[in-house]
């Protein structure tokens, strides 16, 4: 199995997602790069719990897109919001 082709395919999905997200938010440079390294860890979590749930919800080779993009949206809004955090001194 080549798995090149799906790896490619789950960063650039992840990374979309985590730049319409800046883009739809706002912020720094660095506040983007943690929003887009958020969305590809919860994209790869949606990815292993739907393999380990055996779920056939828009796969495409061994990607589980479906909940691969669900789960990278909700951790990419969740990201979003912990950013915006501020911590007063």
């Amino acid at each position: 199995m080549n798995y090149i082709p799906g790896v490619l395919l789950i960063i650039f999905v992840s990374m979309t997602i985590g730049l319409f997200v800046h883009l739809w938010r706002g912020g720094s440079l660095l506040r983007m790069i943690v929003l887009v390294l958020i969305t590809m860890i919860g994209f790869v979590l949606g990815q292993l719990i739907s393999q380990k749930a055996n779920s056939n919800f828009l796969v495409i080779g061994w990607v589980q897109l479906g909940w691969g993009v669900v789960s990278a949206i909700l951790t990419a809004l969740f990201g979003a919001w912990i950013t915006e955090i501020k911590i007063e001194k």
